[in-house]
């Protein structure tokens, strides 16, 4: 049996109860999709359309979901102080409040302002973009010195969410830039380039957030005793223990460890070598024979 095929444009208030004929396409200009109609159901079947690409958020953690550096509710942060993973205070410090939730968690800001530096690589659209986010908070993006006035955005509702929508343009492209929010609630924060004749698009939630974040910091530390460092225990005891990072990160990162030794230190130890994108080499030589064992360590390779 042949269908003919139908097209048209409609807002997603009235196509949430259309019911189309078989095989009629529907184009979604609220959610910024594709319904397929079968005939028989109100609204139709979405189709995988712009609202459903991956890629599109250029901002990392959104919704503060993952804070590597256990950020305490509250604590004072001084400028370029890093809390929730990706997100650090602005030129006057910042102060924040939050109750840490499953999906999302919105963040309050109290005092001073919140940055994320959003790297080079990943600036790849400049004609347009359009920043949303829920809450009271008021924003701005730049790029070099912080500039440019805050701003509250449109208030609009986007697959079923009211975000508040601030459209950007006259960046440099490969150039990093800086979103940055003032006093008030933030949440489901997103970054993204501007379709011709489109507004924003839904909030893109990602597998492997954890893993996108790694790439600019990552922490790890032991529960009792951590792993033993191995080599010489005798003679010129000489102990070494190879870390490698769960993913390469974005840059040569600066490591910070703790180690402790069941006898004493060498001089200069411990210590680290060999630092690359893709892992470290500790050291934790002792005067005599003895154990070493690593506490915890960060590599940090933020912008």
């Amino acid at each position: 049996m042949s269908v003919q095929v139908r097209r048209r444009r409609e807002a997603g208030s009235f196509l949430s109860t259309y019911v189309g004929a078989q095989g009629e396409l529907l184009v979604d200009t609220t959610n910024n999709r594709v319904q397929v109609h079968d005939g028989v159901a109100p609204g139709g079947w979405p189709a995988a359309g712009i609202a459903d690409l991956a890629g599109r958020n250029m901002i990392l953690n959104g919704t503060f979901a993952i804070n590597q550096r256990a950020y305490a509710s509250g604590t004072a942060l001084a400028a370029g102080a890093y809390a929730h993973d990706r997100w650090k205070a602005g030129s006057g410090g910042c102060t924040y409040t939050f109750t840490q939730a499953v999906p999302d968690t919105s963040v309050i800001i109290t005092a001073g302002s919140l940055v994320q530096a959003v790297d080079a690589s990943n600036v790849y659209a400049t004609t347009a973009l359009w920043l949303t986010w829920t809450g009271t908070a008021t924003a701005r993006v730049w790029q070099g010195t912080a500039s440019g006035a805050f701003a509250s955005g449109t208030a609009v509702k986007v697959g079923g969410v009211q975000v508040n929508a601030l459209p950007v343009a006259g960046l440099t492209i490969g150039t990093a830039l800086s979103v940055e929010f003032s006093s008030g609630t933030v949440g489901l924060v997103q970054l993204e380039a501007a379709l011709p004749n489109a507004g924003p698009t839904r909030f893109e939630r990602r597998h492997g957030e954890m893993a996108l974040c790694q790439r600019y910091y990552w922490a790890y530390a032991a529960s009792g005793n951590g792993e033993y460092f191995w080599g010489l225990l005798s003679g010129t005891p000489y102990l070494g223990l190879r870390v490698a990072y769960p993913v390469t990160m974005r840059a040569v990162p600066t490591i910070v460890f703790s180690a402790s030794s069941t006898g004493t230190f060498a001089s200069g130890m411990p210590l680290v070598q060999n630092i690359s994108s893709g892992a470290a080499f500790l050291r934790g030589d002792n005067t005599t024979t003895a154990l070493t064992y690593l506490n915890s360590i960060a590599a940090n390779a933020e912008i």
